[in-house]
């Protein structure tokens, strides 16, 4: 069995050297980060879906959301069998083809954390007048209205 880790990352904005923080997510498996989120941040709307639906995600993208947009045209394969949710997946350029199998309950755990994590640093950030930006999904920081944290 496969194991999924997400970290939120939180820094200042380099690009326009402005007070302004980008909070965006990166995929750990098996304790080995998949890739930084400066090259490929992750959709963390993608993966709370995939929690409940089967089906071809983009769980990688560009900073604007768009997959295609980071050169990213595979999409994963996500099933459901038994308890445990399988990642199929060939030619993304920083992972070689093949499959990972996390248990459903772990998988599903860690992305709520995650999504709960990622809302309260925003509004905190909010909260205190400190200008930020989810990067891919701005709207995001909505998605906890449909959870019970």
């Amino acid at each position: 069995m496969d194991i999924l880790k997400i970290e939120v990352v939180t820094e200042l904005d380099s690009e326009t050297h402005e007070i302004k923080y980008n909070i965006a997510g990166q995929i750990y498996i098996n304790d080995k980060l998949v890739v930084s989120h400066k090259e490929y941040p992750i959709d963390l709307m993608q993966l709370h879906t995939s929690i409940m639906q089967v089906g071809m995600y983009d769980f990688w993208t560009c900073s604007c959301g768009d997959a295609g947009c980071a050169g990213l045209w595979r999409t994963i394969q996500v099933k459901h069998e038994q308890k445990n949710i399988i990642w199929n997946f060939t030619k993304l350029p920083f992972l070689p083809d093949g499959t990972f199998i996390f248990d459903q309950e772990m998988y599903k755990n860690e992305i709520d954390k995650v999504i709960g994590q990622t809302n309260r640093i925003a509004r905190y950030n909010k909260q205190a007048n400190i200008p930020f930006e989810i990067c891919p999904n701005p709207a995001f920081i909505e998605l906890d209205k449909l959870m019970n944290y």
